[in-house]
């Protein structure tokens, strides 16, 4: 994860100003990634079993938005690039959510992302909805899959609701 956040800031920074290949052009990008390897918020993901989801998505995610990053500006032409630019970082995305639903952010990230470096045209032009549609289909997969898949769970069949008066129903709802 560390290494994917030093290649996504590495082209962040790339698009915000050339630079000379030189040492001092990746001290940026290695700062970030240092201090993300080591910051003390990552520790729990690292040292607790239940946490490795958090290991998955991250590194899924980052490499999504990489991939959406590289893509450029342009339509997708050819079968291939098409299908490494949109349909693999869609792909990925629907993955990262299986692992855990904090990926959702990723389409916030795409879409502030555009927002800081794109100039020639809106947000909500054709071409940018044509690029965002794959998330959304995405998002839409992973929302009927996991409906289908805890259909009847969520809710049980007996609720206590009914036995609680008003005030402990308001308690027991602000401490669950």
């Amino acid at each position: 994860n560390a290494v994917m956040v030093f290649v996504v800031v590495s082209g962040l920074l790339s698009r915000r100003a050339p630079r000379p290949s030189s040492i001092a052009a990746h001290l940026p990008p290695f700062a970030a990634a240092a201090i993300f390897a080591v910051h003390p918020v990552n520790s729990e993901s690292v040292s607790w079993i239940a946490a490795q989801p958090d290991l998955s998505y991250t590194l899924l995610t980052l490499v999504c938005f990489y991939l959406y990053m590289s893509s450029g500006a342009g339509p997708a032409k050819g079968f291939l690039r098409a299908l490494k630019y949109r349909a693999l970082p869609a792909a990925l995305f629907f993955v990262a959510l299986l692992y855990k639903e904090t990926a959702v952010a990723l389409p916030v990230m795409i879409v502030v992302y555009e927002a800081l470096t794109i100039r020639d045209t809106g947000l909500l032009s054709f071409e940018r909805i044509r690029r965002y549609l794959p998330f959304a289909a995405s998002a839409g997969a992973y929302g009927v899959a996991r409906y289908l898949a805890l259909r009847g769970e969520v809710t049980p069949s007996i609720t206590l609701h009914d036995y609680l008066t008003g005030p402990q129903f308001i308690l027991n709802s602000v401490v669950q």
